[in-house]
């Protein structure tokens, strides 16, 4: 077993220049030195691309003609040479020494597919960071394992990517959830290490996103209706239909809301032909994410 592997950094980045450079500055700063970088720039227009040519020129640039959402990553995938590989959001950074850490748990545990990292999001108004939360990490901070990804850092294996695993149909928001079940359908489990930290340089918003409200429930109905146990999909999809009906006559988007749901996507079929077990289900919908407030309130 190789005690030095090659990673792979793979960054998709879009029009967040500074932030870009700042992430590209903290990787090359890890404790881990066996790397090589990829920068997928998904057609920015604020001169990010440019920054990398001229200030990083070991990394590679791969600039794509349109912004495809996060299926930016499967063309870093593509061309990546490393045993593992580490996926980045262009605003998320490891901690010094967590690639180091997340690679020796990838190493030492053949049943590992993937490391979830413990993240942290800046809050630039009160200017301290603030544990990722709703769910996505476990409220107790220790290591195990654990059914979720937070996708703006975690660490996988490479022999784990399948064609189109970071699907365009879902391009923003929930884009975690179709490939923890491509990762444990494979046979593998995901391990959250406490250790493993990242910082995710996000303005934490304070007021409410209508686009991102509605990206939230196209693609969580998705997942759930085609991916979900055929025992309780059905129940659950028509819980969050019904909650998000509510949503989009308040906020004003109930034409996408029904844009939504006429497009329960046949494609998101192919994501993954096996749907998640019981136990897995369970697990994703006692971690709070499938809008805890909602379910907690139609609990049975």
């Amino acid at each position: 077993m190789n005690e030095n592997p090659l990673v792979t950094v793979n960054i998709l980045s879009f029009n967040r220049k500074e932030e870009l450079r700042n992430t590209l500055q903290k990787v090359f700063e890890q404790d881990y030195k066996n790397i090589e970088v990829i920068v997928v720039d998904n057609a920015s227009n604020d001169g990010s691309a440019d920054m990398v040519k001229l200030e990083f020129q070991d990394v590679q640039l791969i600039q794509l003609e349109k912004n495809i959402g996060i299926a930016g990553w499967n063309e870093g995938f593509k061309v990546a040479k490393g045993e593992y590989v580490l996926v980045l959001d262009d605003d998320a950074y490891p901690d010094k020494s967590s690639l180091g850490i997340s690679i020796e748990l990838l190493r030492s545990n053949s049943s590992f597919g993937a490391i979830a990292f413990n993240i942290y999001n800046v809050d630039e108004l009160r200017k301290k960071t603030i544990r990722f939360g709703e769910g996505w990490l476990p409220k107790e901070s220790i290591d195990q394992e654990w059914p979720l990804i937070v996708g703006c850092t975690f660490l996988m294996r490479r022999k784990l990517f399948v064609q189109d695993m970071f699907s365009k149909e879902y391009f923003i928001c929930f884009h975690e959830l179709p490939i923890i079940n491509i990762i444990m359908n494979i046979g593998y489990t995901i391990f959250y290490s406490q250790s493993s930290k990242s910082i995710h340089n996000v303005k934490i918003q304070k007021q409410y996103n209508a686009i991102r409200d509605f990206y939230h429930f196209r693609n969580m109905v998705n997942f759930i209706y085609w991916q979900f146990p055929k025992d309780f999909n059905i129940r659950i999809t028509l819980k969050v239909i019904l909650f998000y009906f509510t949503r989009s006559l308040k906020y004003m988007w109930f034409l996408n809301y029904l844009k939504a749901i006429y497009g329960l996507n046949i494609n998101l079929m192919s994501i993954s032909t096996k749907r998640l077990s019981i136990e897995v289900a369970n697990k994703i919908l006692n971690s709070g994410i499938i809008n805890y407030r909602f379910l907690k309130k139609f609990k049975k």
